[in-house]
Parts: structure tokens; sequence; C-alpha cells
């Protein structure tokens, strides 16, 4: 059995989902909308980050460069290295004595940040040093990275290794190499020391997250890695134990370098935790500025948010309900008053009307479920009203039945033929008047065939002819194929007797009654048609007049006739007259042929 759901359950259920999908999508959407806004402030918050850190280090490599400059501008420093040639050759025991140190202490001491400087002849040789292994300085500073010096130029290394002389003890710099020259003449080089870690200093007050690697150098098809991408600044490392070879950032983070190619941010893995990668590159030093950041923080954001957005998505959700209940009521509160107006036709009061009609569709419907009511009311009325003249008309047709004078004068006639010795005349007269009773009685039924209506006609003109043979003569032309159809008794008997009583008889001469019935389109007509008086326009037009009341009149006349056979046929019976005075009357009968 199909499961019955009502109107307002439907039109609940539809505006819910129709207004909850859009609240969830629309919460979904903002739920990523907040994630993306998060993860781009996350990446804003770093590339400010970055750029502070980028500040920090411009203002320290451009302090490194600016005294580097000033020492190298310096003439007892110039005058230094144009001396250590000659002593070189002349004296080379003084030569061996030569102390740089002691002469750029005085620049030294005011910049903790530097851990030494050295200097180097056009021969890539190292002048007057003696705190750090000569050496190792040598085997960095070759003459691959010494030739790309130029005048007002200055080139920084990479992170290299310092060895104490004396202890051995390892330091690690980023060195800060200067040409110096004596006008045009190129003299030499200066390096300047500045400590690794003061990079980890710059960076203490950040998180553990933020890394300064090369850049690391892929291949074209960023499939090989040519140079590795070590850390150059990490807070993990202390100075000792810093070694770029194996501070290898891939092995640490293990987040893949083509990642790092580009400045941007990303979503990645490191370490089998999900993170995000800020990365921006320093063309100044050929580095890569990096923070690298839990995503898990990003997701606390996002899930205090989610929060926030849930909350408004149940509040929406239950507004959603609300709303839907209170439209799908206020929809269908007129609806479930015409239905239970409609109950109460259906139990069968007829006097129910919908009241308080609103002005819409709905209020259509219940003003034509109105009209409806009063259409049906009103043919109820009209069939109470025809049954009541069915019944007075068959009363009317009981008592035409059996007037005393029709009765009266038949015997009287009977009896003069008797009397005459006119006995072939009586037996018929009396043959005539049984056979016109027995189907005018007919068992009862009020429709009979058009055979035996013919029949029972042609009795009575039989029997009146023999009364008024003098003048009086009939003729009766039925055709065969209308003889089974339907037709109310004595409809056309009265006829025949108007005909006779009010014109033939009136006439006061022999006159014809002819009767002839015929198919047409469906209809049967009857044309009962009188040679005798004929009727005036005023009395046409009043027996037009009487078809047009309801009421039934007193004599069973042309009018009831006519209006039995509406009752019969739904008003689809007509009449037609045709008359001109002192010379015939015409009737047209027609109705529908219907099968009996």
């Amino acid at each position: 059995m199909r499961r019955f759901l009502s109107l307002r359950s439907k039109i609940f259920l539809y505006i819910f989902i129709f207004m909850a999908i859009p609240i969830i999508v629309i919460t979904y959407i903002a739920n990523k909308i907040s994630a993306n806004s998060l993860l781009e402030q996350t990446r804003i918050n770093d590339l400010q980050t970055i750029g502070c850190l980028q500040e920090s280090t411009d203002t320290l490599l451009d302090s490194v460069e600016s005294l580097s400059g000033i020492i190298a501008r310096d003439q007892s420093v110039k005058d230094y290295l144009s001396a250590s040639y000659s002593l070189a050759h002349e004296q080379p025991e003084a030569y061996a004595s030569l102390d740089f140190g002691i002469l750029a202490a005085p620049y030294l001491s005011s910049a903790d940040f530097l851990l030494g400087a050295s200097l180097l002849n056009t021969d890539c040789a190292f002048v007057g040093e003696q705190k750090y292994n000569k050496n190792q300085l040598s085997w960095h500073f070759n003459r691959s990275l010494l030739s790309g010096c130029e005048k007002d130029r200055f080139i920084w290394t990479t992170p290299h290794m310092l060895v104490d002389s004396e202890t051995n003890a390892l330091s690690w710099a980023v060195s800060c190499v200067t040409p110096v020259y004596q006008e045009d003449t190129l003299l030499g080089y200066l390096a300047v020391y500045m400590d690794r870690s003061r990079l980890d200093k710059i960076t203490k007050n950040l998180s553990d997250n933020v890394y300064i690697i090369n850049d690391a150098e892929l291949s074209s098809d960023t499939k090989a890695v040519l140079q590795e991408c070590y850390i150059i600044s990490d807070k993990t490392y202390s100075s000792s134990d810093f070694n770029p070879y194996t501070a290898s950032f891939y092995y640490k983070s293990k987040i893949n370098y083509n990642y790092l190619v580009n400045n941007s941010s990303i979503i990645t893995s490191s370490n089998g935790q999900k993170v995000t990668v800020t990365s921006q590159k320093y063309p100044r030093m050929g580095w890569v500025y990096l923070i690298v950041s839990p995503f898990s923080n990003i997701n606390q954001l996002v899930l205090s948010h989610l929060s926030q957005i849930f909350i408004t998505c149940v509040a929406c959700i239950v507004f959603a309900l609300v709303s839907a209940y209170s439209i799908s009521r206020i929809i269908t509160r007129p609806i479930f008053s015409l239905n239970k107006t409609m109950e109460k036709v259906k139990n069968g009061n007829l006097e129910v009307r919908q009241e308080n009609i609103p002005n819409d569709e709905i209020g259509m419907l219940g003003q034509t479920f109105n009209s409806l009511l009063d259409k049906i009311s009103e043919l109820m009325n009209n069939i109470k009203e025809q049954q009541k003249n069915k019944r007075k008309l068959q009363l009317q047709l009981i008592q035409a039945q059996v007037k005393p004078h029709f009765l009266y004068n038949v015997l009287e006639m009977v009896n003069s033929f008797i009397r005459d010795h006119m006995d072939d005349y009586a037996l018929n007269s009396i043959a005539h008047l049984a056979n016109f009773y027995r189907t005018s009685l007919s068992d009862g039924h009020d429709i009979i065939s058009i055979g035996r209506e013919v029949n029972m006609t042609e009795n009575y003109l039989s029997l009146q002819q023999l009364r008024y043979i003098e003048f009086m003569e009939f003729s009766l032309d039925v055709a065969d194929e209308i003889s089974s159809c339907q037709i109310p008794k004595l409809t056309l008997q009265p006829l025949v007797e108007n005909a006779i009583y009010h014109g033939l008889k009136t006439k006061c001469e022999k006159g014809e009654l002819k009767v002839t019935g015929y198919l047409k389109d469906k209809r049967i007509f009857f044309e009962i048609y009188d040679s005798g008086a004929g009727m005036d326009c005023d009395t046409i037009t009043s027996i037009y007049d009487s078809l047009k009341e309801e009421r039934l009149t007193k004599d069973f006349g042309i009018s009831n006739i006519v209006k039995r056979l509406n009752i019969h046929f739904n008003n689809k019976a007509e009449i037609e007259i045709h008359s001109e005075p002192g010379k015939y009357s015409l009737f047209i009968l027609s109705f529908p042929a219907v099968e009996l």
C-alpha cells in the first residue's frame, strides 16, 4: 500500500531540504575558504617574518661590507701589502713574523660578530696570517674564488671552516672578500670572517622552524640535484658541531628540493608529518629563507573557526526548520480548511461553504468549489422540480387515460351500432378501444416503443373516425426504422386529439389528418398535419410562451407534451408550429433517436 504523506509534510520536507542543502554546502565552502584564508594568512605572516629576517641580515652584511671597505682603503693596510712583497724576497724571516691581526685588531675589536681578518697577495697567498691554519684557508680561498673579485665589489663565500693554529679549535665563518687597490693597481685581497652563528642570533626570537639554507642547484629536468642544499643557519646547531657537509636540509626535513626552487608556500610532508613550507630566495647571498610550520597549527585554527562555523550552521538549520514549518503551515492552512469543508460535503452536508477565502490560487480553488456546490444545489433543486413535474404529468396522463367522456362517447357509439344492427362496426369499435387502453396502460411503463405508440394512436384515430366519419379522414406514415426507438407514452395521441377537436371539428367540414414519422440526423421527427380551422399568430405565440414556463399547465396540452419530452430527453426536444387560419395547422415534433 502506498504510504500517505500529507501536503504539509511534503512542503515542510521540500522547503527544509532546499534550505538545508545550500546551508551545508555554504558551510563546507566557508570551511574551505577559512582553511585557505588561514593558510594564506600563515604565508603572509611567514613572508613578513622572512622579510624582517632579510632586513636584519642585510643590516649585518652591510656593516661587514662597510668595515671591509674601511680596512681595504686604509693606507697602512696598503703599505702592509706592498712591504710584504719586498720582505718576502729580502727578509724571509721578517716576512714570516708578520702578523696582520695586530694591524686589524683596532677594527675587529668594535665588531664582536667578526672572527678575524686576513690579507692575500695577488698570488692568493696569505700574508701575515698567524691565527688560522693557512693551508686550510688556502684550500678555500683559491684562485677560482678570488678571480671574481673586482674593484669596489664584495664577494661573500659559503660557510667555511677556520682552524686555530695553536689550539686546532674549529669555527665556521661566512667571509666577505674585498680587493685592495692602490689607485688602479691590485695589491691583494682582504678576507673578513663573520661568525656563522651570528645568523642564529638574528633568529633567536623566532621559532626553531626558521632555516637559512643555500640555494640548491637542480638539473634542467629538476630530477637530479647538482648542488646539495645544506643548512647555513639553524639554532639546533652550535658553531663547533656545525658542518655543512653533514647539515643536509633534505636529510633533516625530508622535504623535496623541487619545492624550494621558487618563492612559494606549500603544504607537504616532513618526516611523516604534514607541514607548511614558506620559502623566499635571498639572491644577495644565494641563500633561501625557510619557515617550516606544523600543519597542526593551522588545523587548530581551522578547528576553532570550524566550531564557530558549525554553530552558525546549526543555527541556520534550526532557522530553516522553523521557517519550513511556518511556511508549510501558512501555505497549507487554507488547503486543510478546504479539505474539512469537502469532508462535510462528502458526509452529505451540501449547505456548507468555504469561508475566509484568501486572495490567491487556493482562494480561487475555494471559490470554484463554492460555485460547484451552488451549481450542484441548483441542479438538485431542478431535479426535484423535474421529478415533481414528472409526477404531475404522470398523474395528468393517468387522468387523460381514463377521461369519462371519451369512454362514455365510445360506449354510446357502440350502443348505437348495436341498436342499428351494425354489428361489425360495434365489434371494430370495441377492438380498437381495447387495443387503445391495453397500450395506454402498458403494464405501468411510461416509456414505450414508437411502434406501440403509433399503434395506440391508430386505434384512437380509428375510433374517432367512426364517430366523426362525416368530417374526418386520417393517414399514418411512420418509417419502420424508428419503430424500435423509445418515446414517452401518449405523446402523439394528445396531438392528434388537439388536431381533431381544435382543427377539423371546429371548421365543420370534412378534412384530412396526416401523421408522418421519419429519422433525420439521428433525430426522430413527427409531423401532425390537419386541414382544419388553423391558428392565428397570437395563439401560436401563446403556445411558445407556455413552453418557456417551468411550471406545468393544468391541461394535458402541447406545452406539457414538449416539457415531458424534455424531462426524458434532457431538454433536447423541440416543436415547430406552422399554421394559416382557415386552412391548416402543422406541428413538427423532434427529439433524439434512442433505442428502447
